[in-house]
């Protein structure tokens, strides 16, 4: 299609998420060379480390309908719909949007955020509890590890909800918390990040050990890239840096649970003006 197509409209809306686009198709091609280039040659054992990991996020169907919860694009996500029950929602890293929370509140459960880069919540709820932390390994000055903020702010009974996107400390966390407190939750959502460092094996050595206590409780029911960073094409094999995926306790699956077909028809881009990325299974490499 020739450009002239978008000029009558070079101040409107069509014409700046067509620039949009150009520019961040030509950022993640930038991001793939320099990828590449820091990779360099990947052994073969380093490669089928790497599919190790991958095979760890394909999902399974929950058995039940899956819903959004925080609004379309970013901030959404999709969880089963099996709340009854569950007594109370941990959301760290807040940044500037509570959707997700409200919606839980909206449910009637109680929801406990912590964020140590804001002062406080964009609007207050009744059901919301904020604390001026950033969660990580271990509790200390300005921290709190997720067993202790369980153990202190989570009722006696009742299954938790857990929602974490912490740009990079999921992996800490995971590696830290306690198999009884992992247990504890129904749903995690989980947003990861960093995986253009997959090959490197100091770095998988840092996040195996959580992503593997994860998936021995939990099963990825969903997943969905995020659009604002590259999806990388490395060694053959296509995945995406940073995504969201959806984890369900095993004793809530059904007893044959069966494949998932993505993308989910209530999926949302992230980015509004860049296009979506057709989920690729990486699982399958």
């Amino acid at each position: 299609m020739s450009l002239d197509y978008f000029l009558p409209s070079a101040s409107g809306s069509l014409w700046r998420a067509f620039q949009a686009r150009r520019r961040a198709a030509r950022r993640h091609r930038r991001q793939n060379k320099r990828f590449r280039k820091e990779i360099g040659p990947v052994s073969d054992q380093n490669l089928a480390t790497a599919k190790q990991i991958f095979r760890l996020f394909e999902p399974t169907s929950a058995g039940r309908e899956m819903v959004r919860l925080g609004g379309n694009n970013d901030g959404g996500y999709l969880l089963p719909d099996d709340f009854k029950d569950v007594s109370a929602c941990f959301s760290p890293g807040v940044a500037t949007t509570i959707d997700f929370d409200l919606d839980m509140a909206a449910r009637g459960i109680a929801c406990f955020l912590i964020d140590g880069s804001v002062q406080g919540l964009p609007q207050d709820h009744p059901l919301l509890t904020f604390e001026q932390l950033n969660l990580g390994a271990l509790s200390g000055d300005g921290v709190t590890s997720l067993d202790d903020w369980v153990s202190c702010s989570a009722p006696s009974a009742g299954d938790l909800i857990l929602q974490m996107d912490i740009e990079g400390a999921e992996f800490e966390v995971l590696n830290s918390v306690s198999d009884d407190v992992l247990r504890r939750f129904r749903t995690i959502v989980v947003e990861f990040h960093q995986f253009q460092h997959v090959f490197c094996l100091e770095w998988r050595a840092k996040v195996l050990p959580g992503l593997e206590k994860l998936v021995r409780h939990f099963a990825p029911v969903h997943l969905h890239p995020n659009n604002h960073a590259a999806l990388l094409d490395q060694q053959g094999m296509r995945f995406p840096r940073v995504f969201e995926v959806t984890f369900y306790r095993r004793d809530r699956l059904p007893d044959q649970p069966q494949p998932v077909t993505l993308p989910h028809p209530l999926d949302q881009p992230n980015v509004t003006w860049l296009p979506e990325y057709a989920v690729p299974k990486f699982w399958d490499v």
